[in-house]
């Protein structure tokens, strides 16, 4: 994933985040996401939205990462849940020079 700003304005896409039994997991209509660590979950992201016709028109994307507090145990979530909303942005993929 390319992080540096390529001037075309990036498009936006927002999933919802949540973690059970040590699985990340990501999803929004459609789409559905999984990974071990947020790591491999975004690498799955970036992988799909870099192969699928649908958005790799639209490359670069905004993929806004909301976490579903409703999936925290009702005592947890009193605690900064929002440190899990973040931003990851998927660039096109570079072709080999």
């Amino acid at each position: 994933m390319d992080q540096r700003y390529t001037g075309k304005p990036a498009s936006r896409l927002e999933l919802v985040l949540s973690c059970e039994h040590d699985q990340w997991s990501a999803q929004v209509s459609d789409l559905q996401f999984t990974g071990d660590d947020l790591s491999c979950l975004e690498a799955s992201i970036a992988q799909e939205l870099q192969s699928n016709p649908q958005y790799l028109a639209q490359l670069p994307v905004d993929v806004h990462m909301r976490f579903d507090v409703s999936s925290l145990p009702i005592w947890l979530r009193q605690y900064q849940a929002h440190y899990f909303n973040y931003v990851l942005r998927v660039e096109a993929q570079r072709s080999p020079a």
